[in-house]
């Protein structure tokens, strides 16, 4: 899949939990300012190396709304909802992860990453891989 992978869509029982915020939505800044209250910027890089982008899913995250967080399944980036659609898989590439400002570790789960960083409850984005080439 190729799209724009820093927003995601929120899943419960195989169902979206509304419609997918945009990273330019305003809620954003909320979350900035929540997520540095508890780690400086400085110490999200020497984790991430991540420039600060104030879009990044990390951020977006910290500003949704716990009660969804609360009940969803999965929080998929949006290329990786797309091929959950397809596919009924909740997996996250691995490219895809690393714009979300807490990249996994091999094998770990995005989001109980995000959700650590956040103060979130784990909700759970899958397992991060490898994007497969097409055989030809």
């Amino acid at each position: 899949m190729d799209s724009w992978a820093v927003d995601y869509g929120l899943i419960t029982r195989s169902r979206l939990l509304g419609e997918p915020f945009h990273y330019r939505d305003e809620r954003t800044a909320a979350g900035v300012d929540a997520v540095h209250a508890r780690h400086p910027h400085a110490d999200l890089f020497a984790r991430n190396g991540l420039q600060f982008l104030p879009f990044n899913t990390l951020y977006q995250f910290a500003a949704e709304d716990p009660e969804l967080l609360g009940i969803a399944d999965h929080a998929l980036l949006i290329p990786d909802l797309i091929g959950y659609w397809l596919t009924g898989q909740a997996r996250t590439e691995r490219t895809n992860a690393s714009t979300t400002g807490a990249p996994p570790r091999r094998h770990r789960r995005v989001g109980c990453r995000v959700a650590r960083v956040t103060g979130h409850p784990g909700t759970s984005a899958g397992t991060a891989h490898r994007a497969r080439r097409d055989a030809r």
